[in-house]
């Protein structure tokens, strides 16, 4: 089956289990769970990463369509190879507790910090996150990569910075010590 939708959207859809008494001498196809709900690119994460200093912090939300309740847990992993996927020396840095999701009550975690030396400690702190959201009773894991660009250090250090209020505009103005090619 082919889905032509986006596949950033979380798809619902209705699935047929299908067997037979192959034993029998009269085999006959049967549905034996008809009506099957699944959902794909479900559940949903979203979050960021604030590289406030001196501790690294982040903040997701998990959510789902499915109606049913569901125990989920999330794992942050550390993107130590940079690939955007959760590979072999990726470091898992924190599992959380099971969390309880559906259609009509969704999860948030706030801002969090990794424990030390995770949150604050290069080379951990400079890495992207991979959640990996999981759960017995999904029918498929979803990892989402956090790797907020506002993480990206200006290459300058500031000597003087400044704002001037003019009418509806604000003005700006600044000077660097010191400016690096990157």
């Amino acid at each position: 089956m082919i889905i032509n939708t986006s596949c950033a959207n979380t798809i619902s859809v209705k699935t047929d289990v299908w067997g037979s008494n192959v034993n029998s001498p009269d085999p006959k196809a049967q549905c034996y769970q008809c009506a099957l709900p699944q959902f794909f690119n479900d559940p949903k994460v979203t979050g960021f990463k604030n590289c406030a200093q001196p501790a690294r912090q982040y903040s997701i939300g998990i959510t789902t369509v499915d109606p049913t309740p569901k125990n989920v847990t999330y794992k942050v992993y550390l993107d130590a190879d940079g690939s955007g996927n959760i590979n072999a020396g990726d470091v898992l840095a924190f599992t959380s507790a099971p969390i309880s999701i559906s259609s009509t009550s969704s999860y948030a975690s706030g801002l969090v910090a990794l424990p030390p030396p995770y949150s604050n400690t290069k080379p951990y702190s400079e890495y992207n996150y991979l959640i990996l959201v999981e759960g017995a009773t999904l029918s498929n894991s979803v990892v989402q990569l956090l790797d907020d660009p506002g993480c990206i250090p200006l290459p300058v250090d500031l000597k003087t910075f400044t704002e001037t209020r003019n009418k509806a505009n604000v003005i700006l103005k600044w000077t660097t010590s010191t400016e690096r090619i990157m």
